[in-house]
């Protein structure tokens, strides 16, 4: 296990800087970074009342997981937090890109 932290930026639909965050996760895999980093991305959009939401990330593997993990995967925490998050009432689109 290395190191891991996460990252993102906020935009506006004009793709001008509004924030952005960082966060230390200690040790532990890319994939659990990666669904970290959508989670604490979600929950501050959320908590900034943003209701149209683009999430772009260059995880196939954390959107795979997100949408049909299994409850045993031992992500499960992390993929339960952003289907909460999802479900709520607003917009969520999560594209991957390269």
């Amino acid at each position: 296990m290395e190191s891991t932290a996460a990252g993102g930026v906020f935009r506006d639909d004009e793709g001008q800087f509004m924030k952005a965050f960082a966060i230390n996760l200690g040790r532990g895999s890319v994939t659990h970074a990666e669904l970290a980093g959508i989670v604490q991305g979600l929950r501050l959009a959320w908590e900034a009342g943003y209701r149209r939401v683009e999430v772009r990330t260059d995880s196939s593997t954390a959107i795979k997981l997100i949408q049909t993990a299994a409850d045993h995967n031992p992500h499960r925490g992390l993929i339960a937090a952003a289907r909460q998050l999802l479900s709520l009432d607003w917009e969520v689109r999560i594209n991957h890109v390269f």
